[in-house]
């Protein structure tokens, strides 16, 4: 056991030294492992083992020492690992999986909640009567909520392209398409894309961003 802790320190120490040398947190780092009762060091370690997790390195900010890409590129190839991975993607149409035939960078970073998803964020709307006369989204006491590019994102990537649909086209300044919508469940109770895609509409901020184009007599095909 003392042996293999010793081990398993100094090869910490070694690496974290060659990705931020000259670091306080070196010794930091040593001082912490050194500092575990032998029931914890282990604790510690069947930790990392079973939740397939990593030392932490620490970095301040604006301080002298820095990460460097290039050095721990270099580091990696010492290591046997590359950040350059071949991406196995599967087709949303033809749910066809191919490889992609370039790589591409894989990093494993930690997921964080985005603000714009909480609660606080929501309201309920007086009416939909009020809305921007450059997109034909709800604005001022009709809006109720809003998606940022990070939420949409995320949608994207749990595969809901319907949801999407609806958000950011039917519900984000389709004025035509939300009229729509709100005419079928008035006189249906209820509503469908597909039923809703028949007519072709678009989002206001499509005809602005087309009149700003051509104002600049910039030709364009939106």
């Amino acid at each position: 056991m003392a042996g293999n802790r010793k081990a398993f320190t100094d090869t910490v120490v070694k690496w974290i030294s060659e990705i931020i040398p000259k670091s306080p947190y070196i010794q930091v780092i040593r001082e912490q492992l050194e500092g575990l009762s032998d029931t914890e060091f282990e604790n510690y370690v069947k930790y990392l083992e079973d939740n397939d997790d990593a030392v932490p390195i620490i970095v301040p900010n604006l301080s002298d020492v820095k990460i460097s890409v290039e050095r721990n590129l270099e580091i990696a190839k010492r290591l046997g690992y590359d950040f350059f991975q071949h991406l196995y993607l599967t087709d949303p149409v033809t749910m066809l999986t191919y490889r992609t035939p370039k790589k591409y960078l894989v990093l494993r970073l930690p997921c964080r909640r985005q603000q714009q998803m909480l609660e606080e964020k929501i309201s309920i709307p007086d009416s939909n009567r009020k809305v921007d006369d450059l997109t034909g989204q709800p604005s001022g006491a009709s809006k109720g909520a809003s998606m940022t590019f990070p939420e949409i994102q995320l949608l994207r990537s749990q595969v809901a392209y319907r949801s999407l649909e609806e958000l950011i086209k039917y519900r984000g300044g389709d004025t035509k398409g939300f009229q729509g919508m709100n005419r079928h469940v008035m006189e249906t109770g209820g509503v469908s894309l597909d039923q809703l895609s028949k007519t072709p509409t678009t989002v206001k901020s499509t005809d602005t961003l087309r009149t700003y184009l051509t104002a600049l007599h910039l030709a364009n095909t939106l």
